[in-house]
Order: C-alpha cells, then sequence, then structure tokens
C-alpha cells in the first residue's frame, strides 16, 4: 500500500516481479526497495562490508513508508559477532531516545570531548512524508556543524570509533499515522555509506575488495 497516492501495491516475496529484497536497497536505483513485513515494529537491515573501512557518512532514503520512531546504527569489527552504536536518531528525542532505545538524548558534540560520543537526535523535518525522505549521518560532524571531538590533534579513539566491517540498522516502531494509514511496515529505497581504507592517511590508493552485501 502507498499510503501518499492511496493505492494498494502487490507484494510478493517468492514473485521476482512483485518482491522488493534486501538487494534493492543497495542497488544505486531509487526506483527499488527493501520493504519489511508488514505489522513486524521491530526490524533489522544488515550490511557486510567485506573489508575494514573508516566510516564517514551514511545516507538513507526511504521508500513507500513513514519514518519508524526509532532507527539505531551500529557497527561491527568482527563481521557482525559483536556490535557497538554509531548513532540513534528518533522522531522526539526528548522522549523516544530513553523509551525506545534506553538511553539519554545528545543532539550534537557542543563541549564534549569523548571522540566516541553516541548521538541520540531528532530527525530533521516532516515525519509524514512517504516518499523523497532522507536521512543523512555524517559520523565527524553533529547536525549543527560541529566535529567530533577527536580530529584536532587526531586521536586513536577516533579512528577505532570509525572503523567498521559490518553494519546494522534497526528501525524499531511504527508512527500512529502508519499505524491509521495501514501502512504498518519499513522500507529503504536506498542506503549509501561513505568511507575510507585504513591506511593511517599515507597509501596512495585504495584496493576495494569484492562487493558489499
Amino acid at each position: 500500500f502507498d499510503p501518499e497516492d492511496n493505492v494498494n501495491l502487490t507484494c510478493n516475496a517468492s514473485n521476482a516481479a512483485f518482491a522488493h529484497p534486501p538487494e534493492n536497497a543497495v542497488d544505486n536505483d531509487d526506483q527499488t526497495w527493501w520493504q519489511s513485513k508488514k505489522g513486524v515494529d521491530t526490524v533489522q537491515f544488515e550490511l557486510n562490508l567485506t573489508q575494514t573501512f573508516e566510516l564517514v557518512f551514511l545516507f538513507f532514503e526511504f521508500g513507500h513508508s513513514y519514518r519508524p520512531r526509532g532507527i539505531a546504527i551500529e557497527k561491527s569489527v568482527d563481521y557482525g559477532v559483536t556490535f557497538k552504536p554509531v548513532e540513534y536518531i528518533v522522531l522526539d528525542s526528548s522522549v523516544d531516545c530513553n523509551a525506545v532505545f534506553n538511553v539519554s538524548p545528545v543532539a550534537n558534540f557542543l563541549g564534549l570531548t569523548d571522540p566516541g560520543t553516541v548521538l541520540c537526535r531528532a530527525f530533521s523535518g516532516s515525519s509524514d512524508k512517504t516518499s523523497g525522505d532522507f536521512l543523512s549521518v555524517r559520523i565527524l560532524r553533529d547536525p549543527v556543524n560541529l566535529p567530533r571531538p577527536g580530529q584536532s590533534p587526531l586521536d586513536s579513539a577516533l579512528l577505532d570509533f570509525m572503523r567498521a566491517n559490518y553494519l546494522r540498522i534497526t528501525m524499531k516502531e511504527f508512527q500512529p499515522i502508519a499505524i491509521s494509514s495501514n501502512a504498518d511496515f519499513f522500507s529503504i529505497a536506498e542506503l549509501k555509506v561513505n568511507g575510507r581504507c585504513v591506511c593511517n592517511g599515507h597509501a596512495s590508493s585504495c584496493t576495494i575488495g569484492s562487493t558489499a552485501s
């Protein structure tokens, strides 16, 4: 169902013509999308980067769905065995950081000194869109463009925070409008990850391994 156009969409995971599998989120085509099972209000989307990078930027374009109440972005350096949080994004940081993820709101880096600070901040813009809705996560800058601590002079703890070879995105809880609109599912049209090779800034080139999955 596309709540914006008020029309039904055919979805069938067993039929390739009507399926919305995870690979649709990383195919560089925003006309295709991954879609979760209807009515399941906590889902996880995992991305194997196949080698270790230093994360710089993540970009999400949502598909035919409303934003979740909260998104947790986690990273792993052992290919998905253990995870550490990178950032939390919620509808209302004054309530949802604690209610959804049991963490305190941290909107920006103002006055902070820990390079491993994990933000829990609110989405920007309107929360009632079902197409053309975007989310950007900058590892080295906060939403008000303050730099993450540890960049000057360069702190090894910052490099540790940036390094990842596997990502997990958890989407939790539907907005009331999603339930009332019969759009109780999550979707991602495009997920892009920008990073750099682990070379301490001294390499003249970066060799990329096999395609992420």
